[in-house]
């Protein structure tokens, strides 16, 4: 997804970390300069991390383990 698209598009995605005994959300959402920014819903939506494109964002979830949530997610 371009920068321009993210800008424009208004969307989020859930992503969850299953390693973590009480399984934990972060939401991505895009910025109104282009990047994506992490919060944290658990935590009043406090802003966790900025990345200056959603690759950025992408890849830094995926090395902390973290998942895309694509419908419905286990519970355990």
């Amino acid at each position: 997804m371009s920068a321009v698209a993210m800008s424009i598009n208004r969307w989020l995605e859930v992503w969850v970390c299953p390693d973590i005994a009480a399984d934990h959300l972060l939401v991505l959402r895009p910025t109104a300069d282009g990047g994506c920014e992490l919060v944290d819903p658990q935590n009043g939506w406090n802003h966790v991390q900025a990345f200056d494109s959603y690759e950025s964002a992408y890849y830094w979830l995926s090395q902390e383990t973290y998942q895309l949530v694509d419908g419905r997610h286990p519970v355990r």
